[in-house]
Formats: structure tokens, C-alpha cells, sequence
């Protein structure tokens, strides 16, 4: 009885061992990877792709990579039909698969790879601030290029100021980006000084300043001394010690030529001593101008200034009304010497070298017949 027992428990295991033993074998029949893509052959059944085909959909990447790796379509090579394969999607571009437009920017990724050129993971491949789509298609500046004309000027700066396809805006023969960073002239106004004379002249031909209209501050625009023949950069083109401003004012004057010794009014006084004491070198001194010029002197006492009016109405009235010339003259005389009596006491001595030579400018034209009456 008990070799029985004993039989049947060994026929049991031996069919029990035997059940584990095709179990084993048929697992191992279906973990085989005939394409050695790292799928299960039964797994690519179910999937629907080829076994016997390591890139069932023919994008570049294994079923495995697909499946395992990536998780993108293992039978469609573009499941976003956006012209770009998933392979060039995942290991060249880094966007996504399964979006046709990965930075939303309006291009198709395959457009930005294959046609434009442009980064389909970034909707600003030049980084100027500027959507690709818009540089493309409304601007038409180069979304490869953060300064497509070259200007110094990056394109989104230019965009809504200056003109981002000209690199001289304004035309004055400076570029953009140099006007707004070197010079800090307009690259909107050929003339930021208004000076008449273009920037671009300023500064490349003429050296002149195109921040100010009067480079060398002599009272004429630079337009005006280049279009006249005066150095913009010379106060006093002839070096006459008066300047071209100064000169150019006065008919008699010329801001070319050294007039400084000269005497156009022919009323004794130089023309560059008339410029430094304020009369007109163009015009013989009155007794009318010489009252007005006294009446304005600074540096006079009040009881001195009214002394010598009063003393050159005299005078005027003499020579003047009643046609004496004599007595005038010692009126005139008698100013000169009350000057004399104050210098260095109520006036300076210079204010006083002013006023004796302005009287012997009169006495001069009085005694050589000229007329000191008629206020020019």
C-alpha cells in the first residue's frame, strides 16, 4: 500500500515538472525580436508594425527607439504632417513630434528646417525681437539676421522708427546705428542741427559738429560759412581779430579779408577798435551816436554821464543849429578835458580812453570838413 502512495507522488511531480517545462518553452517562443529592434515580435503584432522590419515606418528611428524611447508613431514617419520626420524632430531639432508648429510662430517646423532655414523651436531665430512669421511675411527683413541692413541698428529697433531695410534712413550719409550710438545725430533728419549742411557732410567731409549749428561760435551757421567761403571751424577765418559773424553783419567788412587796420567810415577810428568798443565801423561817428553811445556806457557814474551830455549838447547845438564851428569845438574840448579830471577817479581809465578817442574822432572829422551833425 505504501509503495503505491509512494508511486503516485512521483508521477505527480513528473507532471508537474513537465507542465513548468512547456511553459517555459513557450514564453521563450514568444519573447523572440526577429528585426532586432527592441520589440517583442508579439508586441510588434499587436502594434501592427513589421517584425521583421527594425523601422517599420522608415523615419530613421527603431521601432524600439519609437516605442520604448521616444514614444512617437511607430507607423507614420510625420504623424504631424508638418514635413519634418520624427528621427530630425527628436535627435536634430529638439520639437515636438506631434505638434506641426512647435514655437507656434506660424511656420511649419518643416518649413523653418527645409525652406526657411529658421529654428522651428524658437519663433525668433535671430533673437531681434521680431516673430520669424513677421520678418518673413510682413517685414520682409532676415529672421537669420539680427540687423538685416547692416546699420548697427538691430531689426526690432528699427521696426516703427527707423527703416529696418535701409541702413541710412534719413540719407544724410550716416548709417543708422552710428547717428543713434556714435554721433547722437537723428537717423530720422538729414540736418539734426539745421545748420544747412547734411550730417553725413558734418562729419565725414567738413569736421564740423552736427549737434551744433555754429561749430566754432562765431555767430554764422556752418551751412552758411561753407556756402560762403568762411571756415566753419575758425571763428575769424582771416585772423583780423573780429569774427566772420561780426563781419559778415557789416556792408563794409569782409570776413575773408584782414580789414582789422582798416578804416571804412573814415572817422579816424580802426575797424577792429570801433568792433572792440561797440560803434559801427561802417558809419562816421556823430554827435548824435557819440550822445546815444554815452547814454548806453556802462561804468558811468550818473552826475558823470549827464556832465558830458550836457557838455556834447552844447557842442551840438553850436556846431550844429547855430553853425559855430569854433565854439564846437572848444565844447568838444571841454568833454576831453572833464573826461581827464575823472579818470581814475569816477571812471576807469579804460572806460576813459573810450571817450577821448571817440571825441577826437569827432574833433578829427569837424577840422578835416566832414559832417558830425547828421546821425547816420
Amino acid at each position: 500500500m505504501s509503495k503505491r502512495v509512494g508511486l503516485i507522488a512521483v508521477a505527480a511531480m513528473l507532471a508537474a515538472l513537465a507542465a513548468g517545462f512547456l511553459t517555459l518553452n513557450a514564453n521563450a517562443a514568444t519573447d523572440i525580436d526577429s528585426d532586432g529592434d527592441g520589440v517583442y515580435d508579439w508586441i510588434e503584432a499587436e502594434l501592427g508594425s513589421d517584425p521583421l522590419d527594425p523601422d517599420t515606418d522608415g523615419d530613421g528611428l527603431t521601432d524600439g527607439e519609437e516605442f520604448s524611447v521616444f514614444g512617437t508613431d511607430i507607423l507614420n514617419a510625420d504623424p504631424d504632417n508638418d514635413g519634418l520626420g520624427d528621427e530630425a524632430e527628436v535627435k536634430i531639432y529638439g520639437s515636438n513630434p506631434y505638434w506641426a508648429d512647435t514655437d507656434v510662430d506660424g511656420l511649419l517646423d518643416g518649413e523653418e528646417a527645409y525652406i526657411y532655414g529658421t529654428n522651428p523651436i524658437s519663433d525668433d531665430t535671430d533673437m531681434d525681437s521680431l516673430h520669424d512669421f513677421a520678418e518673413l511675411f510682413y517685414l520682409g527683413t532676415d529672421p537669420l539676421s539680427l540687423d538685416t541692413d547692416g546699420d548697427g541698428f538691430w531689426d526690432g529697433w528699427e521696426v516703427g522708427y527707423t527703416d529696418p531695410l535701409n541702413p541710412d534712413t534719413d540719407g544724410d550719409g550716416i548709417l543708422d546705428g552710428e547717428e543713434a550710438f556714435v554721433y547722437g545725430t537723428s537717423p530720422l533728419y538729414e540736418d539734426t542741427d539745421d545748420d544747412g549742411l547734411l550730417d553725413g557732410d558734418e562729419v565725414h567731409i567738413h569736421g564740423t559738429d552736427p549737434l551744433h549749428p555754429d561749430s566754432d561760435g562765431d555767430g554764422l551757421l556752418d551751412g552758411n560759412e561753407v556756402n560762403t567761403g568762411t571756415n566753419p571751424l575758425d571763428a575769424d577765418t582771416d585772423g583780423d581779430g573780429m569774427p566772420d559773424g561780426y563781419e559778415a553783419t557789416q556792408e563794409c567788412l569782409n570776413p575773408v579779408t584782414d580789414s582789422a587796420l582798416g578804416d571804412a567810415d573814415g572817422d579816424g577810428l580802426s575797424n577792429i577798435y570801433e568792433f572792440s568798443i561797440g560803434t559801427d565801423p561802417c558809419s562816421p561817428e556823430s554827435l548824435a551816436s557819440f550822445t546815444a553811445y554815452v547814454d548806453g556806457m556802462g561804468g558811468l557814474p550818473d552826475p558823470v554821464r549827464k556832465s558830458i551830455l550836457r557838455k556834447a549838447a552844447d557842442a551840438e547845438h553850436l556846431l550844429c543849429d547855430s553853425g559855430n564851428i569854433n565854439g564846437g569845438l572848444r565844447k568838444l574840448g571841454d568833454v576831453e578835458d572833464y573826461v581827464d579830471a575823472q579818470a581814475g577817479k569816477k571812471i576807469s581809465e579804460s572806460t576813459a580812453n573810450v571817450l577821448r578817442d571817440y571825441v577826437q574822432s569827432l574833433i578829427g572829422q569837424i577840422e578835416a570838413g566832414q559832417d558830425v551833425c547828421t546821425f547816420a
